[in-house]
């Protein structure tokens, strides 16, 4: 998912226990940063995007299984979930 001004890229990344990393790239270069992790519920993906103001990201995530999805926040400044 692109960032609202464009500068920087959300992706989800697999993990070698199941779950997902939440990781944001600049595009112009430099260290990537990871907030978190998410998981996805049998036969689904995750998804992410981008909070208008460019403040925080939201993705969803299945906390255990026999629970449904919910929708996280990762805060960009300090990564807070």
């Amino acid at each position: 998912a692109w960032s609202p001004d464009g500068s920087r890229l959300a992706f989800l990344r697999g993990r070698p226990d199941g779950r997902m990393a939440v990781v944001v790239k600049p595009l112009a270069g430099g260290q990537e940063q990871i907030l978190g992790d998410v998981a996805s519920a049998a036969g689904t993906l995750a998804t992410i995007d981008w909070s208008p103001d460019d403040r925080y990201l939201v993705a969803s995530d299945h906390a255990s299984p026999g629970q449904p999805l919910r929708i996280v926040r990762f805060w960009l400044r300090d990564g807070r979930r």
